[in-house]
């Protein structure tokens, strides 16, 4: 994935440079040949005041093999530095953040927009052994609630009654004494209501296991820090950078074992 994220940008100029900077030597060739236009008359778009042609922007899309909500928002930049009409350039850019907003769910970069009705959501995100116990189905090897409960150290019938709720929302499913895994990567919408209770069910289950020195490699990191405005946004998008290399990594990785990964990355104080 190129780090240069076309989002964090307004003016296709200074995302070009940057984006071009990555692409390494030939790119400004590469990307003339690909809009048929001259190379000079591409250096010109950028070092001048000559613009790109909502055509060449078209073509640059796909010469830098972007996707089609990158590809919208470049023919909104180039639109927009374009336009000379107030109005039309602020329609433009709210176009342009709704975009970078929509882009920003977490829910869509990771490909998990599934979504629990109501009545197994309730109980999936009501305590943290539901859906450590769904996952735990997913691990090699046959396994019945007894195996279950000693891997999570919960108690047996708590297991069993779980897992007999799992099996009736058809998340897992039972095998004469063995429960398997079924079907899952659901996601919580940034509106839910049960969102803030599971991101602080398992931030306490992360402090609990760490506060218990469990002899298992972790990362446990907490620092309170002051930086510029320009730095938090560049760091927030490395998160999701790695957000999303993490959701492609697991989806085919082997279920061998079953892990906790949080982030908390926010501004405490309003910027001055």
């Amino acid at each position: 994935m190129k780090s240069v994220t076309i989002f964090k940008y307004l003016d296709y100029k200074t995302w070009l440079a940057d984006r071009l900077n990555e692409e390494g030597h030939g790119a400004i060739t590469r990307l003339a040949k690909a809009m048929e236009c001259q190379r000079s008359y591409f250096s010109q778009v950028l070092t001048g005041h000559v613009h790109l042609t909502p055509d060449q922007a078209f073509k640059l899309g796909h010469g830098l093999l972007m996707n089609e909500v990158e590809r919208k928002y470049l023919s909104h930049m180039v639109d927009y530095a374009r336009a000379n009409d107030r109005e039309y350039r602020a329609h433009l850019k709210s176009e342009m953040e709704k975009i970078t907003s929509e882009f920003n769910r977490l829910e869509k970069s990771v490909g998990r927009e599934k979504q629990l009705v109501d009545s197994s959501a309730n109980f999936y995100y009501s305590a943290w052994y539901c859906s450590a116990l769904h996952i735990a189905t997913s691990l090699e090897g046959h396994w019945s609630a007894q195996d279950l409960a000693k891997l999570l150290n919960l108690e047996y019938d708590l297991v069993l009654n779980c897992l007999n709720e799992l099996v009736a929302f058809g998340l897992v499913e039972k095998k004469g004494s063995h429960y398997k895994y079924k079907t899952g990567g659901h996601h919580l919408r940034l509106e839910s209501p049960l969102l803030p209770h599971f991101h602080s069910m398992w931030r306490t289950k992360a402090i609990t296991q760490f506060a218990e020195r469990k002899k298992q490699p972790g990362l446990n990191f907490t620092v309170i820090q002051s930086i510029s405005e320009s730095d938090f946004e560049s760091f927030k998008e490395e998160l999701r950078s790695t957000i999303r290399k993490f959701s492609k990594m697991a989806e085919p990785s082997d279920p061998e074992v079953v892990i906790n990964f949080n982030i908390d990355f926010c501004k405490i104080t309003a910027g001055l």
